[in-house]
Formats: structure tokens, C-alpha cells, sequence
């Protein structure tokens, strides 16, 4: 069993930590800007349902001098989006959407809609690759890149959320030795994606969302620039045709979004289903789906029964009087299966 969060706060305070590299302090409010080779951190914020007001309530607490990155993903989906604009007024950081082949320096930058935001090499990278949990923007492949790119000067935090976009992620990021900071559950407005880190990850942080930024502040100051690679073979830059040799085994299950045969992927006690695409699914994400896909084949067969009493009436009104009986009888049989379809529909799945 997991400890409980008091212990998980108390047990990582206790965690000892380096001094301060020389030479990335900032002056009083300047920001520390220099060559990506020289970056102490990577912080990367994923969020999805009540991400607004807790992004509002953490990015408030970041000075200028932060000398990390700081990489923002909520899901947006395709439509356009304010975001940088609605957290602007409450940033003393510069802040705005990612941009393609741009170097990674401080300063927050905000995954734009319908692309994930991956790091590489010091620079940022936009992908309109296979969404992941039927998210693009996804929180999993940017903190799989930090971790990639980082290893453990990466810092991935897990805000307020439905479903459990992020676990996965965090996960690799931990495998990386990188720092987990989650937001404490029973205080976020979406508890589920929190929650599920929790489950799946040890989670070096749970804290009130409050307490959250100043220990951003503070791990990011005490982070020393590591020479050599940071992180390990199994976590790398990943093309989506590549994975075969990571998957456990196939499943009988196919992908919601193209429809293609999956295999199931075990990340510690989390399981995870690729398609040969590059779609990637929680179970629960997959279990959401099915609910969906059920919910919809009940609907479109409701209305082919509607639509064929209606046939048969027709029919049975206007064919030859030796076959009104006939049509009659048909659309009073369809009618009772209807009936006794919309009773399943009300039943729980």
C-alpha cells in the first residue's frame, strides 16, 4: 500500500538536496537566459478539467528569475485558444503558445492546440502525431520527452483532471529519475487524474496546489546541470512505428480512434494499448471508449428499429390486402424489440 500523503510530504521534505550550480542565480529580476546545455531544469504542468483556475493559482507563484522552462499542456483539442492571453495577467514570467524548432529557454510555454509539445535536444518540437488518451495536446509524450532529454533534472507535475492523461508520462519520467509532484487529490476540482498518479507512481510530492509552486521555486534552484546522458536507454525519442519490441503481448481489443488492432504495454502497475499508428489508451481511457461506442450502437440500432416500423406500416398501408397482415405482424415484433432495447439502454454497462 502506498503511503499516505502526509507521510509522501513528509518522508520527500526530508530528501536530501544539492546546493545551487554557481553561475544560475539570477540578478533581482532578470530572468536567466542562456544556451540550452546550460538549463539546471525542465518543469513540465499537465492539466485537463478545472486546468484554468489552478494554472491561474500556480504560475502565480513563479518569480522572474526562474531559471527553468516551464512547459504547459492542457487539453485544448483543435479549437482556438486564449490560454496564454487568460494566464498572462497572472504571470510575472514571459508566457506564450510553443513554437516549432525554437530554442528551450526560461519562461513558459503553453502547448498549442492540436499538437503535442515535445522537448529535444534544447529545442522544443510540435507534433501532430497519433493523440494519446484522445488528446492532442497530450500530457504523456512532453513529459516523456522531458524525461528523455532531461532525465532526472526533469520535474513533472500532475494538476486537476478527468480520466488519467499524465500517468503514463510521469511514469517514464520516474524511470528517468526525475522528480513527481502531484496535486493533492482531495483538493483538486477534478480529482481523477491526480488520483490515478498517485496509483500508478511514486510520486516524490503530493501538495495543496498552493504549496506547489514554491517547491518549484525551490527544487529548481537546488538542480545541478549533469553532463552525460541523464536517462535510460528504455525512455528515448520515439518514433510511433517503433515500439514492437516493447509491447507485452497483443489484445483483443482494437484502437477508438483508427479502428486498428492493439497491444497491451505494462509501465509498473499501469497498462497501456498502442496501435501500430501510435494511438495509446489507458484502460481507462479504453473503458471510457467502449461505454461510448455502446452507448452510440444503441442509439443508431433504436433508430433503425424506428425506422423500420415505419417501413412496415407504410407497407402494411399501402401494399395488397393479403400482405397487411403480414406487415403489420412485423412492425408489431420490431416494436416489442424496441421496447425491450430501450429497457437494456437504461441499464448501467
Amino acid at each position: 500500500m502506498s503511503p499516505g500523503r502526509d507521510e509522501q510530504t513528509t518522508l520527500s521534505s526530508l530528501r536530501e538536496r544539492p546546493a545551487p550550480l554557481p553561475g544560475t542565480q539570477a540578478s533581482a529580476g532578470q530572468p536567466v537566459i542562456g544556451p540550452p546545455a546550460a538549463l539546471p531544469a525542465v518543469v513540465v504542468i499537465g492539466t485537463s478539467a478545472g486546468g484554468l483556475v489552478a494554472l491561474r493559482t500556480l504560475l502565480v507563484s513563479l518569480p522572474c528569475t526562474l531559471a527553468a522552462p516551464v512547459c504547459v499542456v492542457q487539453h485544448l483539442g483543435r479549437q482556438p485558444s486564449l490560454l496564454p492571453e487568460l494566464l498572462a495577467a497572472h504571470c510575472v514570467l514571459p508566457i506564450r503558445f510553443a513554437e516549432d524548432d525554437t530554442p528551450l529557454k526560461p519562461g513558459i510555454l503553453v502547448a498549442p492546440p492540436d499538437h503535442h509539445l515535445l522537448l529535444d535536444d534544447g529545442h522544443v518540437r510540435l507534433s501532430r502525431g497519433p493523440r494519446e488518451n484522445f488528446s492532442r495536446p497530450s500530457i504523456n509524450p512532453t513529459l516523456r520527452s522531458a524525461a528523455q532529454s532531461f532525465g532526472r533534472r526533469a520535474i513533472g507535475v500532475i494538476l486537476t483532471g478527468r480520466l488519467d492523461d499524465g500517468t503514463a508520462g510521469l511514469y517514464d519520467l520516474k524511470q528517468a529519475a526525475g522528480i513527481a509532484i502531484v496535486q493533492d487529490p482531495e483538493q483538486a476540482e477534478y480529482a481523477e487524474m491526480p488520483r490515478s498518479a498517485l496509483e500508478h507512481v511514486p510520486v516524490d510530492y503530493c501538495l495543496p496546489l498552493e504549496q506547489i509552486g514554491p517547491l518549484l521555486v525551490r527544487l529548481v534552484e537546488q538542480m545541478v546541470v549533469r553532463g552525460g546522458e541523464d536517462a535510460p536507454s528504455s525512455v528515448r525519442a520515439e518514433s510511433p512505428m517503433d515500439h514492437d519490441e516493447r509491447f507485452d503481448k497483443p489484445a483483443a481489443l482494437t484502437c477508438p480512434d483508427c479502428g486498428g488492432a492493439t497491444r497491451a504495454h505494462r509501465l509498473g502497475s499501469l497498462i497501456e494499448y498502442r496501435c501500430h499508428i501510435g494511438h495509446r489508451f489507458s484502460l481507462e481511457a479504453l473503458t471510457t471508449a467502449q461505454r461510448n461506442a455502446l452507448d452510440e450502437a444503441g442509439q443508431r440500432l433504436l433508430r433503425s428499429f424506428g425506422e423500420w416500423i415505419g417501413i412496415c406500416d407504410l407497407r402494411a398501408a399501402a401494399g395488397p390486402v393479403a400482405d397487411q397482415a403480414e406487415w403489420s405482424a412485423a412492425a408489431a415484433n420490431a416494436g416489442q424489440l424496441r421496447a425491450l432495447l430501450i429497457d437494456l439502454l437504461d441499464q448501467p454497462v
